[in-house]
């Protein structure tokens, strides 16, 4: 079975690292209907609007970790909304031109 079939079968994704830069399996699960639950230290977080497609938790919190897995056992559902990358490759594409200018205009 694929990844994106299993991810679509998941009642949740649960990303505890203690230190990641952003975590590119959490946009996948999201796209995939997925909530995630990740920790506060990866990049990805920002992708999180809390308790609408996932939740976060302090780092080696195991408490508010168990809190967010029962709120979403309780509260299951699917998430939807456009986690492709159009988007922040377009806003990357963006902001980076925005910062050049003043160096072509030198």
């Amino acid at each position: 079975m694929q990844l994106s079939e299993q991810m679509r079968q998941a009642s949740v994704l649960v990303l505890p690292s203690l230190e990641e830069g952003f975590g590119l399996v959490v946009p996948q699960a999201l796209a995939c209907g997925a909530p995630c639950i990740v920790s506060e230290s990866i990049g990805a977080k920002d992708l999180i609007e809390v308790r609408r497609n996932g939740s976060t938790f302090a780092p080696q919190n195991v408490h508010a970790l168990a809190d967010e897995l029962v709120f979403w056992a309780e509260h299951g559902t699917r998430v939807s909304g456009d986690y492709s990358w159009k988007n922040p490759a377009g806003r990357l594409l963006t902001l980076s031109a925005g910062a050049l200018q003043p160096l072509r205009s030198q």
